[in-house]
């Protein structure tokens, strides 16, 4: 609960420390103030006063140690996080959850190049789009069917292999677009 801070008043009066006495005995004297003019009343120094300033402080107490506990849990979890600089290794997965599952980047099967063995796994929930700086989706790819799709053709060594309009034609185990489809 936010703290609702007093505007506190000084007591502002004409004669602060005059009091009249009556029923004056041997033993006691009853003193009353007499102030004259009150220009201010001021705030009242009261149990209700005072304890909302003790709740403030434990409050204030209460919100330091909880900030605190998320300071350190912060710095914790900071000394967890891979440096930019690439001088410590990752050992487990990289998981980035998705509205509808998790993706994956995982520590491959071996040295290699194949369905068995490769570095580095792309686990994908679905799919995974390869966008432009504009933002618009040229590629993607469908993990769960293992299709790769792709505008406007594939190319190797800058030489279109295939492209709309082209048929892809096998010479040698290469592609070519040299013919026009049909």
């Amino acid at each position: 609960m936010a703290y609702t801070k007093t505007n506190w008043q000084d007591r502002v009066v004409e004669f602060p420390n005059r009091y009249a006495k009556s029923d004056e005995t041997a033993s006691e004297i009853t003193l009353t103030q007499s102030p004259g003019t009150v220009t201010q009343a001021g705030t009242p120094l009261n149990a209700g006063n005072m304890n909302k300033i003790e709740q403030g402080i434990a409050d204030a107490h209460a919100n330091a140690a909880a900030a605190q506990t998320a300071a350190d849990n912060a710095n914790a979890n900071a000394n967890t996080r891979l440096k930019k600089d690439g001088s410590e290794a990752m050992t487990g997965p990289l998981t980035l959850h998705a509205a509808n599952g998790t993706n994956q980047f995982k520590a491959g099967t071996g040295d290699g190049a194949s369905y068995t063995l490769y570095n580095l796994l792309l686990k994908l929930w679905w799919g995974m789009g390869i966008a432009g700086n504009d933002d618009t989706v040229r590629m993607f790819f469908d993990a769960r069917v293992g299709k790769i799709d792709v505008k406007n053709g594939f190319y190797v060594d800058g030489q279109p292999v295939y492209h709309t309009g082209k048929k892809p034609v096998i010479l040698e185990g290469i592609y070519t677009s040299s013919d026009t489809a049909t």
